[in-house]
């Protein structure tokens, strides 16, 4: 009978594997004891493994920079723009206020972080609830004039007026809105107002010929404030329909195909 052995037993059968990602031992014959040395000894913390492990996961310094350089924009770009009352002057700015004056004149006047955000559309603006949320509820709405003198009104997507789903998908529109009806957005409402007409464009022979947009405004109160009475109405802009560009998108739709337009429009 053989003697016993002070020796761990060999391993019969099952694999051994070195944690080296590119060397994998399997060999039943190898002793566990010879082997557990082995991998002891091995210097697998050297320069040469580490250029293995981690060679494919490094990354380009430019890469780097390009990151950077995005989250600085996208930060700058985010933080909220100070009240108007305090960009004119009219209330001296205080504590944060003066990181927010500092952040508007003079970072985001920066033509190369400027150029950059707005050119690849990835502004965004965080200032929902401060430092200084919006006070007026507004929507819009058009008048829309056909040829035959008649009118119809158009009512823009408005969430108070929708349920959950239907919000969600026109959440943008009302953005929209939000943006195109100011007077520093005034270079986009002839095209604002040539969509409307496409919208409500029915009858070849009696197309709209003129649009008149609406905005719809009432002042919110403090809480414990008084109601407000209604919405007052501004009509800000008027706009003869270009009957040719009129043609052009309600083709696109399917519509009107081989429609020349009626007589006394305006082309």
């Amino acid at each position: 009978m053989e003697a016993p052995s002070d020796r761990p037993p060999k391993s019969f059968g099952t694999p051994v594997f070195v944690q080296d990602p590119h060397v994998v031992v399997a060999n039943s014959d190898v002793d566990s004891a010879e082997f557990s040395e082995a991998i002891r000894s091995a210097d697998l913390t050297s320069p040469e493994t580490d250029d293995r492990r981690l060679g494919a996961a490094r990354v380009h310094p430019i890469v780097k920079i390009f990151v950077a350089f995005h989250l600085l924009a996208i930060t700058v770009w985010a933080i909220p723009n100070p009240p108007d009352r305090i960009r004119d002057g009219t209330v001296a700015a205080r504590g944060s206020d003066h990181i927010l004056v500092w952040n508007f004149n003079v970072l985001k006047q920066n033509a190369l972080l400027r150029g950059y955000v707005l050119g690849t559309g990835t502004w965004q603006y965080w200032d929902m609830f401060a430092p200084d949320p919006s006070q007026t509820d507004y929507y819009g709405t058009a008048t829309v004039k056909y040829l035959d003198g008649t009118q119809k009104d158009y009512k823009y997507a408005r969430m108070l007026e929708m349920d959950f789903w239907t919000k969600y998908l026109n959440e943008r529109r009302r953005k929209h809105f939000e943006r195109v009806h100011l007077e520093v957005n005034n270079a986009g409402w002839p095209r604002f107002a040539q969509r409307i007409a496409a919208l409500m464009a029915e009858d070849p022979k009696n197309p709209p010929t003129e649009i008149v947009l609406h905005r719809h405004f009432q002042q919110l109160q403090r809480p414990g404030g008084p109601e407000p009475k209604g919405y007052n109405r501004y009509s800000y802009f008027e706009h003869v329909v270009d009957q040719k560009v009129l043609r052009a998108e309600m083709r696109l739709q399917g519509k009107w195909l081989d429609v020349k337009g009626p007589k006394g429009v305006a082309k």
